[in-house]
């Protein structure tokens, strides 16, 4: 699964890890177990005199969850560059699969026994009898 460090964070949005940590762990009260499990992980990392301090590994969720909340001048640049790829993501898989645009279902193909089904790949499936 990708991830981020918290000490990548604190270096993209320009902040102190020990915030970062304290933010993660302010966030963390408020969200699911599940989530948490799944979102935030537990890592060490060692610091200039070589001691262990404490880490977290974010998936995409976490990081999400953690970061949207960031007002500053940097904070808001890597949130115009997120949207800013999401929206080049959306595009790319309308270019894709013109039948997810709208969220119109896909359009009816013949079938060779007179009926019809649902073209592209996210249509509808039909299983068979065994």
């Amino acid at each position: 699964m990708p991830a981020v460090t918290s000490l990548q964070v604190a270096e993209a949005f320009g902040k102190k890890h020990f915030h970062v940590l304290r933010d993660i762990r302010e966030i963390m009260l408020k969200c699911s177990e599940s989530f948490n499990a799944s979102n935030f992980g537990f890592s060490t990392t060692k610091d200039a005199k070589g001691e262990e301090r404490p880490m977290r590994l974010l998936s995409k969720d976490g990081l999400l969850m953690v970061t949207m909340g960031y007002t500053t001048p940097d904070a808001m640049r890597v949130k115009e560059a997120y949207i800013r790829r999401f929206n080049e993501m959306e595009a790319e898989l309308a270019r894709r699969f013109p039948c997810l645009q709208g969220g119109k279902p896909a359009p009816l193909i013949p079938r060779k026994d007179g009926g019809a089904r649902r073209g592209g790949r996210f249509g509808k499936v039909k299983h068979r009898k065994r």
